[in-house]
This record gives C-alpha cells, structure tokens and sequence, in this order.
C-alpha cells in the first residue's frame, strides 16, 4: 500500500508586530500540534474491530499432453523369430515424440519418470505380457532419441519449456530378445509420470 502525505505551509498576512509574530508563531504551533493530537486520539478513541475474510482458489497447474496422455506404439506385426535370437536380437526402432502444449507460463521444466514391470534379465528394460499368447523370453526396450539412454523403470527425464508452452520428449521403442524367444504377441505397459516445475 502507498500512503502520500500532503504538507501545507499557511502565509501569515498583516502588519503584526515581532511579538503578535512570535505569539502567532506560537499559537499556530500549539494549534497544530493539538489538532494532530486531536485526531490521533480520536481514531484511537473510536477504533471498532473489523473482519477480513480473503477467499481464492487454488488449481492445478499443468500442460495439456497430446493424444489425451494414451500412446500406443506398433512395433511391427511381422518380426522374424531368428532376427530376436541372432547376435543383434532387437526389431527395428520405432520413433514418437510426447507433446507437452499448453504450459502455464510459470512452469519452465517437465520431468517425467518412467515406470512399469522391468524384465527379468534384462532389467534395464521391461517385460513383455505372461501367457500362451505373448513372445517369450522378450523384453521392451525403452530409449530417449538421440542420446540412446535406456529409461527403464525408475528412470527420469528432464526438458526445458519453451516460450510458447510446449515441450517434446523424443523417444524410441524395439522388441529385444533375451535368448531363446518364442513367437507370440508383444505387450509392455509403462506409465509416465509428469511433474513440472
């Protein structure tokens, strides 16, 4: 709050002598030092008790993740058995970004943390789906694009937020053979879990 005090001089007019000067120096003095006194004793005097009630509301802030935050990655329908258990056991890699829009203009980094059941051998990346359906001895590789870092449970990644509220995590996905694969259906669930700062 800004409080502006206005200062008045008053003129003094007339033909007074030094000593109607002197005394009306005086008496104005005395006058205003008595009326301030005045008016802080009456606004003490006065004084009433006053209630202040503040509301708001508090919300989340946070981006809007493309795709409604559900991605569904297709590896591929037709890998080869043999490709998973040669010298290089792995399926092509399949690109995709993660689209951050909309961020308040407050947030200027996203962290997402990955998680999700990690494979038993390969414990870096995560299992693939149990039963007479699914691909055996198989994993799920998980890796941020083009620094090839494995994300596999746990894991967390940072990114800037740019200037107009959006914000990407380039990722990769491949099937990884463990030894041994079977044929069968390839399936890993993984959650990200985003917070911003």
């Amino acid at each position: 709050m800004t409080n502006i005090f206005t200062f008045l001089s008053p003129r003094c007019g007339g033909n007074k002598n030094k000593g109607d000067n002197e005394m009306g120096k005086r008496n104005y003095k005395k006058k205003v030092i008595l009326i301030m006194t005045g008016l802080l004793l009456s606004k003490i005097f006065f004084a009433e008790a006053t209630e202040l009630h503040v509301t708001g509301n508090l919300v989340e802030t946070a981006c809007t993740i493309e795709n409604g935050g559900s991605y569904n990655i297709d590896l591929g329908e037709k890998i080869p058995s043999f490709r998973l258990n040669s010298s290089a056991p792995y399926s092509d890699w399949k690109n995709f970004n993660i689209n951050l829009i909309d961020c308040p203009a407050s947030i200027k980094l996203a962290t997402v943390t990955f998680s999700g059941k990690p494979d038993s051998v390969q414990k870096e990346m995560y299992a693939n789906s149990k039963g007479a359906l699914y691909a055996a001895n198989v994993a799920v590789e998980l890796q941020q694009v083009p620094y090839g870092i494995n994300v596999g449970n746990g894991k967390s990644l940072s990114m800037t937020v740019g200037y107009l509220g959006r914000s990407t995590f380039k990722l990769r996905a491949r099937a990884h053979g463990s030894g041994h694969a079977t044929p069968g259906r390839i399936s890993a669930a993984v959650l990200m879990n985003l917070t911003y700062n």
